[in-house]
């Protein structure tokens, strides 16, 4: 069975200054980029400065658009940075009303078997009570399995 590509890039660059290929003195903070990544895949990126990551992660979640190439993502695929996690969550209500969010899907990939959310919440100990605690009043450890399960998910 063939595998899914999740992101393909061709010939992505990314310059804050002027789109000018002549000109020697353009500083490209992502040049000719090309991969695809497919489901199950690794990536790991090096960058010579955070100013790299930072367009490189904002070019995947689609807020810059590229000078030159192209990122594709099917349909269904959507990225999320760590910080869209918690600002998407509601954090005024439990655990268990944010489930219904699309944060969370009724069978994720967990260790290569498919799990579904209860029993990542039972293994991450966020079931019982806490799952009727809001968020804001979650502990920074529960906060952190909280943000593992969504990761997860």
């Amino acid at each position: 069975m063939a595998s899914r590509s999740i992101i393909s890039c061709r010939n992505l660059s990314y310059s804050s200054q002027s789109n000018n290929r002549l000109n020697p003195f353009v500083k490209w903070d992502i040049r000719e980029l090309t991969f695809d990544l497919y489901a199950n895949d690794r990536v790991h990126f090096i960058f010579k400065n955070n100013e790299q990551k930072q367009v490189l992660l904002r070019l995947f979640l689609q807020k810059l658009k590229p000078k030159t190439g192209s990122i594709i993502f099917p349909p269904k695929i959507i990225i999320y940075s760590d910080t869209d996690f918690w600002e998407r969550t509601d954090k005024k209500v439990s655990l268990n009303v944010n489930l219904k969010s699309k944060h969370f899907y009724n069978r994720p990939w967990f260790g290569g078997q498919r799990k579904n959310i209860e029993s990542l919440i039972d293994r991450l100990h966020l079931g019982g009570q806490t799952k009727h605690i809001p968020v804001n009043q979650l502990s920074f450890e529960q906060r952190t399995r909280l943000t593992i399960l969504m990761m997860i998910s």
